[in-house]
């Protein structure tokens, strides 16, 4: 006896497209041959697939759903009576007359044209066609300068290991999708793809703006008067950055072609803020100094 779709998958009738995936994905897991070594695996993975493919399809559904409804014999479509449609008429070899009151149909094959908008032969071609498989979606979590440098990292998937290669600048939320590493597809179809979905820690160090990145370096109140030397972490190095007399809190200084670099030879800078730190506790001599400075400003 042929099974009904929704016990297959384990949703009512009334289970939205949401709930029908979500059921699919879980049990195409479970019984997935590559994972479930059972006798029946395959033959439960085959089913979960085929029950799938009609659900998913809201014209597909309708047409199923209407036909299990009709007096007429649930088997004609699957399960709930012991008939299994193959093309041609969905009633076997009954007549009429087997109907009794329910004369004025003529051919049967008509009805079967009302369920399914053409002929039992068009339906089994289009239940029958290639379908790629569902893909799997995967999020990973990257540091700054991992998600900023590239990586090349191994996932585990369905007892697979695959080699993943995030692309230097890959920014919050983009995806990197590995085709077809995703669910086996239907009929001869293709499988799907895995896309992984990146999230990026922030850094205590750098900020990001596009390929652009910024960072701050704090110098004391005569620094910035006289102008110095400071020492800035880079993206990949040290460099020493020369800060000009007269420099303002909060100006910013560029390191050319520091920032992120793409592949594709697009590269960003390096913007350091500078911060000056204005002294909350003078010593007599330099309070002494200051109000000499301020008398010179007058």
């Amino acid at each position: 006896m042929a099974k009904n779709y929704y016990d297959v998958l384990g949703v009512s009738k009334t289970a939205t497209a949401d709930d029908i995936k979500k059921a699919f994905r879980k049990l195409s897991k479970q019984y997935h041959p590559d994972i479930n070594k059972a006798a029946d695996a395959n033959e439960k993975f085959k089913e979960i697939n085929e029950a799938y493919e009609t659900l998913s399809d809201p014209k597909k559904r309708q047409d199923y759903d209407r036909l299990q409804d009709s007096p007429f014999g649930r088997g004609g479509y699957t399960g709930g009576g012991s008939r299994t449609y193959t093309g041609g008429s969905p009633f076997g070899d009954a007549t009429a007359d087997d109907f009794g009151g329910f004369g004025g149909f003529g051919d049967f094959s008509d009805i079967f044209s009302d369920f399914f908008g053409g002929a039992g032969g068009g339906f089994s071609q289009q239940a029958t066609r290639p379908r790629k498989g569902d893909d799997i979606e995967y999020r990973v979590t990257l540091d700054f300068l991992e998600a900023a440098l590239g990586k090349t990292m191994s996932l585990t998937l369905n007892g697979k290991t695959l080699s993943v290669n995030i692309p230097a600048g890959i920014d919050e939320g983009q995806k990197v999708r590995l085709a077809g590493q995703g669910h086996p597809g239907n009929n001869g179809g293709p499988a799907g793809d895995v896309i992984i979905s990146c999230h990026i820690r922030p850094s205590a160090t750098f900020r990001r703006d596009g390929l652009n990145i910024e960072s701050d370096v704090t110098i004391r109140f005569s620094e910035a008067a006289l102008g110095t030397k400071a020492t800035v972490k880079t993206l990949t190095s040290q460099v020493s950055l020369n800060i000009p007399a007269g420099t303002q809190s909060g100006a910013k200084l560029r390191l050319r072609g520091k920032g992120i670099q793409k592949k594709n030879g697009e590269q960003g800078d390096h913007f350091v803020v500078v911060r000056v730190k204005t002294p909350q506790q003078l010593t007599d001599r330099e309070k002494e100094l200051f109000e000499e400075l301020s008398r010179l400003e007058k």
